[in-house]
């Protein structure tokens, strides 16, 4: 019911039916905060930056020194390619305890 068509008592009051929704009050909303980087984690970050460009800086040095490098070994083009997965290996085999170490 509304007031245009709601029953009025004998004193001239209009009296309106309860409404039969449950009124509900919207749950507080907690404002977002911003995420924040602890310092351990933002140094780690860029340790990891600074290992991962210079190994790319490391395999380009190795790259442009293989000729010298074969011309001191007296070894020919195949094998100085072999050096240079050698040299690749034990770079990966070191990586696999760069985190242990980083503890």
């Amino acid at each position: 019911m509304n007031t245009v068509n709601a029953p009025i008592t004998g004193t001239g009051e209009v009296k309106l039916a309860p409404s039969s929704a449950p009124v509900s009050t919207p749950p507080l909303q907690q404002t977002p905060t911003e995420a924040t980087l602890p310092l351990r984690l933002a140094i780690g970050l860029l340790g990891m930056l600074l290992a991962s460009l210079l190994a790319i800086l490391n395999e380009q040095v190795t790259a442009v020194a293989l000729a010298d490098i074969r011309g001191a070994f007296s070894i020919g083009r195949d094998d100085g390619t072999w050096l240079t997965a050698l040299f690749e290996a034990t770079n990966v085999a070191t990586m696999v305890f760069a985190p242990w170490f980083g503890v």
